[in-house]
């Protein structure tokens, strides 16, 4: 299987860039330049202004390779208003408010189920359910749904390659996501988002030579990408260790979206590797403003400030709002009750000890990683009961 990757890796780059585009429930490929696309989709619509297949072009063209989104938004409302029943036009709009972490899941919802209306057929409106599903860390349901689209369309590339994505997030799948990967990459050319998806699933598989040059590959082809940028901060901070070449990447994510969540957290990771808290802070601080949900980013913050920083009075403020805003974050619950135990006497004026308080929150943590199961190896049932049983040894 090395080896084969090997030679695939060979054949992919001789290969001419593949951009794909979608309209009238069609896919359109192009083997040239995106320049050059740009420049014939204007000159058709110079001469022909409604022609919706060169304005739903010009719309992909700008929200994906020039980061135009409200041009794009624009032009597919002009869409609407000369077809008031495109799909694809509404699909794009998914696609855009995809990306708009903070906008109520209802508003994508609505948009997909009329796609659904128009066309239950249509491969996409199933594809880009299960794409919203993924991206709201819905991962089961996202895999499920893919499952029931590669059943009923089994010879259609991108749900092929947005399955082997997710399949490769479970061990017991990995097999199968190697082998729709080798067919789909043997069958014809990959597009930006295609080569993304499988550089995803090599990294999955510990494939770490195959990852870097699909990463690479892809920032090739679109060097605005954003996610693409990150992705492969991401690979150097995790995978390769290197937080040199993870600042330098998520950096670019950020200058081409400041709203990249993922490269500030990523980021905050490779700074606080290099011991400058500061800015690891300051990057989780930043991610929390863009995504108050973004649970990891205060767990982080939380670590930082007790263990670094040995600020107490800050880590136990931040405990309490994690806890708020996530009652069954096991994270906060544990150090919740870790806190109360160890470092409120002499250390903090502002903070009392309060046994009641630690109690429910063991409990709760309990009930937790009874139901779930643990999401961190240091959080046991007995390492809970442990801290509960030493401060009552206290009183």
């Amino acid at each position: 299987m090395i080896t084969y990757f090997k030679n695939l890796l060979k054949e992919e780059a001789q290969k001419t860039d593949l951009f794909v585009f979608f309209a009238n429930k069609q896919e359109i490929q192009f083997e040239k330049p995106i320049k050059i696309i740009e420049k014939e989709i204007k000159q058709k619509l110079k001469a022909n202004s409604r022609d919706v297949t060169s304005l739903l072009i010009q719309a992909q063209i700008l929200y994906k390779y020039q980061l135009q989104e409200a041009k794009a938004l624009e032009v597919l409302k002009k869409v609407l208003q000369i077809d008031p029943l495109n799909i694809d036009a509404r699909l794009e709009l998914v696609q855009i408010l995809l990306k708009k972490k903070n906008l109520p899941q209802k508003n994508i919802e609505v948009l997909i189920d009329e796609c659904l209306q128009l066309d239950e057929n249509y491969w996409r409106n199933h594809y880009t359910q299960a794409l919203k599903y993924l991206q709201s860390d819905q991962l089961l349901k996202s895999k499920l749904c893919l499952a029931q689209c590669h059943e009923r369309f089994p010879n259609v590339s991108h749900i092929r390659i947005l399955y082997a994505q997710v399949l490769s997030e479970y061990k017991s799948c990995c097999q199968l996501s190697q082998q729709i990967i080798q067919e789909e990459a043997t069958k014809s050319k990959l597009d930006y988002e295609s080569i993304l998806r499988i550089a995803y699933a090599f990294g999955n598989f510990d494939n770490q030579e195959m990852c870097e040059k699909y990463l690479l590959m892809a920032i090739q082809i679109n060097s605005n990408s954003s996610k693409a940028n990150n992705n492969l901060g991401y690979f150097y901070r995790y995978i390769k260790k290197n937080d040199d070449l993870c600042i330098k990447y998520c950096k670019k994510a950020l200058e081409i979206d400041p709203n990249n969540q993922d490269s500030y957290y990523n980021l905050s990771a490779s700074y606080s590797s290099k011991e400058d808290y500061k800015n690891s802070t300051i990057s989780l601080k930043k991610c929390l403003d863009i995504n108050k949900n973004y649970y990891q980013a205060y767990q982080d913050l939380i670590y930082i400030t007790y263990n670094n920083l040995k600020q107490i009075d800050v880590a136990f403020y931040l405990i309490q709002k994690l806890i708020k805003m996530f009652p069954n974050n096991q994270y906060g619950l544990y150090f919740l009750s870790y806190i109360q135990l160890y470092d409120l006497e002499n250390q903090s004026q502002l903070i009392k000890r309060d046994l009641e308080l630690t109690e429910i929150a063991k409990l709760n943590l309990i009930k937790n990683v009874l139901q779930m199961g643990s999401k961190f190896n240091f959080i046991t049932i007995k390492n809970v009961n442990s801290l509960l049983n030493l401060q009552y040894n206290n009183y």
